[in-house]
C-alpha cells in the first residue's frame, strides 16, 4: 500500500486507539492491530480492525465499533469480493439495525448478499440470509420503519428458510444452530409453542461452549417463550441459568446482562414482587441506559407508579375520573346526533345536484375519449414514420459508428412510442407509473443488447408522477441501462444492475447502479448520452449526481 493511502489509516487508526479498553479481549486485538501497524501489512490492519469492531459493539459502544468496521471496510472493499469483505457487510448491517437506521442496514445487507453470489460461498451465503431476514422481521413489527423500504415477515420467513437450507447442506450442527437460533428469536413472540424447539436445538448446540454469550440470548429468549405459554417453572429455570451465567462469566455482553435483569422485572411483576422488579429494572437502566428500548423505559416508570400506588388511597380520584368520563361522553354524543341530522339535510339537497353533474360528465367523458383515441392513433402513425424514415437512412450509412448512433435514436423514438401509447390509453392512463414502466422498458433495452439472461434487481416504489414528466423520465433510464449495456456488461462474469425509486421529503428520488468499471468524469460530461440527459433533466427542473468507479451510480431528484 503506498503512503499515500497509509497516511490516513494512521491518522484514523491513531484517534480510535485513544478509545478506552472496555471488553477483556479489547487490548489483545489492539496489540495485534499496531504489530500489523509496524510491519506495514494492510491486511492484518483490516483483520485487527475488525476485531477491535466486534469488541466494541459488545461492550454496547456502537459508535466506536462502526469506526473501526468502516476502518477495515477502507482496506478490504476495493480488493473487491472476498469472505472477510462480507463479514464486515454483516456487520455493519447489525450495527444499522440496532441504532435504527434502517435504510442504512438493508443497504449493507444487500451488498453483502451481491458478495456473497459473487463469491458463491454457502456460509457467506448463508450469513447474508439470517442477516435480511432478521432486518425484515424486525422492521415488520415495528410500524414506525419506512415503509419504502418494504419489510416483510413472509419476507423474513422465506430469508431463513433458505439459509437453513444451506445449513444442512453444509452438514454443520453449529452453522445449523446459529440459523434456528435467529429462526427461533423471531418466532419467540407471536409463535412461542413452534420457537422453543428451534431455541432449545440451538441452546444444545452453544451449551458445548464455555460461558457462550449466545447461552445466555438463547435462556432469556426461552424464558420469554416459556412465559408466554405459562409453563411458568420451566421459564424460571432457564431464567436463574442464564443469571448463573452471566455472575461467573466476565465475557457476556452488557446488553445481555440488561436483558437478563429486565427478565428478572418481568418475573417479580408476575409474582406481585414490584419492589424487586422496581430494584431489577433500575439496575439495567444503570448497567446499559443506551441500550434499552422505549417499552423497557416505560416500564420502569410503569413500576416506580405500581410501587408508590400501594401505600396511597386512590378510590376518590378514580370516582371523579369515572364521572369526569362519563359527562364527557355524553356530550360527544349530543355533538355526534345535531352532526348527524345535519349530515343528512345536506345529503339530501345535494343528491339531486351529484346527480346530474354526473350525468354531465359521463357525456363529457365519452367525448374526450374519442378525442384520446384520434389523437393517440395520429400519434402513433408520427412516431411510425420517424422510425421508417431513421431505419432507411442506418440502411444508406456505411460507417459503423453512424449505423449505431442512428440505431441508438430508433430506440429512443421506440422508447417514446411505447410509452405515448400507454400514456393515450384511457384504461391504463391514471395506472401507469414508474413499477410499470421501469421493468418494460429495462426488460425491452436487455433483449434488444442480448442480455435477456440478466435479472435486474428492482426496488421500486409507486411514486407518483405526471404524465408530461413519463417520456423526459423514461429517456433518462433508456439511456443509462444502454449505457450499462454497452460499457458495464460486455467481459464481466456476473453482470448486475440495480434500479430502485422512492420518495423522500416530498421529492421523487431515480437511482440506477451497475458494477461495470464506471466512467471517467470528462467522459460522462462530452457523451452525448449524458448530454440528452442533462437536458432531460433539466427540462424537469430536478438534479443528479454520477459516482463510480468501482461501478457506476446515477441519483436523480425531482
Amino acid at each position: 500500500m503506498s503512503h499515500l493511502v497509509v497516511l490516513p489509516l494512521l491518522i484514523l487508526s491513531a484517534t480510535l486507539l485513544a478509545q478506552p479498553s472496555v471488553h477483556p479481549k479489547l487490548a489483545q486485538a489492539q496489540a495485534q492491530y499496531r504489530h500489523a501497524l509496524a510491519q506495514h501489512d494492510t491486511l492484518a490492519m483490516a483483520d485487527a480492525a475488525y476485531l477491535m469492531g466486534k469488541r466494541f459493539r459488545a461492550s454496547g459502544d456502537y459508535a466506536t465499533s462502526r469506526k473501526w468496521f468502516l476502518y477495515a471496510l477502507k482496506i478490504w472493499e476495493p480488493r473487491g469480493p472476498s469472505v472477510n469483505l462480507n463479514k464486515v457487510y454483516v456487520q455493519l448491517t447489525g450495527d444499522g439495525a440496532t441504532v435504527g437506521n434502517f435504510s442504512d442496514a438493508f443497504g449493507y445487507a444487500r451488498r453483502a448478499l451481491a458478495n456473497s453470489r459473487q463469491l458463491n460461498h454457502p456460509h457467506s451465503l448463508m450469513s447474508s440470509y439470517v442477516m435480511l431476514s432478521g432486518l425484515h422481521w424486525q422492521c415488520a413489527q415495528d410500524t414506525s420503519v419506512d415503509k419504502s423500504l418494504k419489510a416483510s415477515a413472509d419476507s423474513a420467513l422465506l430469508y431463513v428458510e433458505k439459509a437453513e437450507a444451506i445449513a444442512l447442506t453444509l452438514a454443520n450442527p453449529k452453522e445449523l444452530a446459529g440459523v434456528r437460533y435467529n429462526w427461533g428469536c423471531m418466532l419467540s413472540v407471536r409463535q412461542p409453542r413452534k420457537a422453543i424447539p428451534l431455541l432449545t436445538y440451538a441452546l444444545a448446540m452453544y451449551e458445548q461452549e464455555k460461558g457462550s454469550n449466545n447461552q445466555v440470548v438463547l435462556h432469556n429468549t426461552l424464558f420469554t417463550s416459556y412465559m408466554a405459554i405459562k409453563q411458568l417453572s420451566m421459564s424460571y429455570a432457564h431464567l436463574l441459568k442464564a443469571d448463573s451465567i452471566c455472575q461467573t462469566q466476565k465475557l457476556v455482553d452488557a446488553p445481555v446482562r440488561t436483558t437478563v435483569h429486565y427478565n428478572w422485572a418481568i418475573w417479580h411483576q408476575k409474582k406481585g414482587q414490584w419492589q424487586l422488579a422496581y430494584t431489577r429494572l433500575k439496575t439495567a437502566d444503570s448497567l446499559s441506559h443506551a441500550t434499552l428500548t422505549a417499552d423497557q423505559r416505560a416500564n420502569i416508570a410503569r413500576q416506580n407508579v405500581m410501587y408508590e400506588t400501594e401505600r396511597r388511597e386512590a378510590m376518590l380520584a378514580s370516582q371523579r375520573t369515572e364521572l369526569a368520563l362519563r359527562d364527557s361522553r355524553l356530550q360527544v354524543q349530543r355533538q355526534y346526533t345535531f352532526a348527524t341530522v345535519g349530515l343528512l339535510a345536506l345529503a339530501a339537497a345535494f343528491g339531486t345536484v351529484f346527480y346530474r353533474l354526473n350525468q354531465t360528465n359521463k357525456r363529457i367523458s365519452r367525448q374526450n375519449a374519442q378525442l384520446v383515441d384520434e389523437q393517440s392513433h395520429q400519434m402513433k402513425n408520427h412516431y411510425q414514420n420517424i422510425t421508417s424514415l431513421l431505419s432507411l437512412q442506418s440502411n444508406r450509412l456505411v460507417d459503423a459508428d453512424a449505423r449505431r448512433a442512428m440505431e441508438e435514436s430508433q430506440l429512443r423514438v421506440h422508447t417514446m412510442a411505447a410509452l405515448s401509447q400507454k400514456l393515450y390509453d384511457t384504461k391504463k392512463l391514471m395506472n401507469l407509473g414508474l413499477t410499470v414502466i421501469i421493468p418494460d422498458l429495462a426488460g425491452g433495452i436487455l433483449r434488444s443488447y442480448g442480455y435477456d439472461s440478466i435479472q435486474p434487481d428492482y426496488d421500486l416504489t409507486n411514486v407518483p408522477i405526471q404524465p408530461n414528466q413519463t417520456i423526459p423520465i423514461a429517456l433518462i433510464i433508456n439511456e443509462l441501462i444502454t449505457n450499462s449495456c454497452k460499457y458495464a456488461f460486455p467481459n464481466n462474469p456476473a453482470p448486475m444492475l440495480h434500479i430502485r425509486c422512492w420518495q423522500e421529503a416530498g421529492r421523487l428520488r431515480l437511482r440506477v447502479q451497475d458494477n461495470g468499471p464506471g466512467i471517467a468524469p470528462t467522459v460522462g460530461e462530452a457523451g452525448f448520452g449524458m448530454y440528452l440527459i442533462a437536458i432531460q433533466v433539466g427540462q424537469l427542473e430536478g438534479s443528479y449526481t454520477v459516482s463510480g468507479p468501482p461501478g457506476f451510480t446515477f441519483d436523480l431528484s425531482l
